[in-house]
Formats: structure tokens, sequence, C-alpha cells
């Protein structure tokens, strides 16, 4: 019997960086270009970020709000 393998894409574990832009929405950015979004809050795109890392807290990577505080 013989095995077939996922494409390379698909085994890479998905690395997240997750920032708010000037307008103050969300950014969710995975570092190998496989997936993100943006979004109204930080706690959708924190949500969105830890079910594409198979809920992984280590792979998702939150910056601070512009001006040092974290916003909503």
């Amino acid at each position: 019997m013989f095995r077939i393998e996922p494409p390379r894409a698909c085994r890479t574990q998905k690395e997240f960086v997750i920032r708010c832009d000037e307008r103050g929405r969300w950014v969710v950015a995975e570092a190998h270009g496989l997936a993100g979004g943006l979004f109204r809050s930080r706690k959708a795109a924190v949500s969105f970020a830890l079910s594409e890392a198979d809920d992984d807290a280590g792979r998702v990577h939150v910056e601070p709000a512009p001006g040092g505080g974290m916003l909503h």
C-alpha cells in the first residue's frame, strides 16, 4: 500500500501575527501567506487565529495597539 502526502503548504504549522492598523481594524497575517483577514475587534481576530492554529496560543502573536494600549 502507498501513502499520499498532503501538499507541503498543508503540512506547515501556521504562525500568526495580529496587529491593529491605522484605521482601528485588527489584521491577522499568517507568516507563510496561507491565511489572514481583517476584523473589527481584537477578540474576533484572536479567535480566528487560534482556530486556524489548532488552538495553539504559542503560534499566535498579538502586537500592542498604537499608543501602547490594547484596543477591543
